[in-house]
């Protein structure tokens, strides 16, 4: 998808890769190494998945993207005070 561009092209140059299926394909070695109790092997999809959900996550830390009408969790020890 189209958010996931941003963080794949990132990653491909953190690789030193040619195109986002490279980039894939490497992440999906990597699973074996950082993750092998993994219950299935990841496919591209997975990756480009992930990669939106990285870029967002990285939109909100860097604050390039607020919390502003979104669901925000409140721990319940918050909810009262």
């Amino acid at each position: 998808g189209i958010g996931a561009v941003a963080y794949l092209d990132r990653l491909q140059k953190h690789f030193g890769l040619d195109n986002h299926r490279q980039t894939c394909d490497k992440m999906i070695v990597l699973q074996k190494e950082y993750w092998p109790e993994a219950k299935r092997a990841f496919h591209p999809i997975d990756i480009e998945y992930l990669s939106c959900e990285c870029r967002k996550y990285y939109s909100y830390v860097n604050k390039t993207k607020l919390f502003e009408g979104k669901n925000v969790f409140h721990p319940a020890s918050t909810i009262n005070e």
